[in-house]
């Protein structure tokens, strides 16, 4: 199956990661089993090591992807 575009350059190494990372999850979140599919806190612990942190943003305690809470 494509899920990318394939008219656009494929994306570097750091970002191909990424997007294979979201997809997987994505694809994981719509199993027809609910009980096979990812939890929030499944989804969200995947995600914290993959999000950049927010530059000079008001996150009011948020760790901006640098570990849980």
């Amino acid at each position: 199956m494509e899920l990318l575009d394939q008219r656009i350059p494929p994306p570097r190494n750091r970002v191909a990661n990424g997007l294979a990372c979201i997809t997987r999850i994505g694809l994981a979140c719509l199993n027809v089993n609910p009980i096979s599919r990812p939890t929030m806190r499944q989804v969200f612990l995947e995600l914290i090591p993959r999000r950049p942190p927010l530059a000079g943003a008001y996150l009011g305690g948020a760790n901006c992807g640098h570990g849980p809470p």
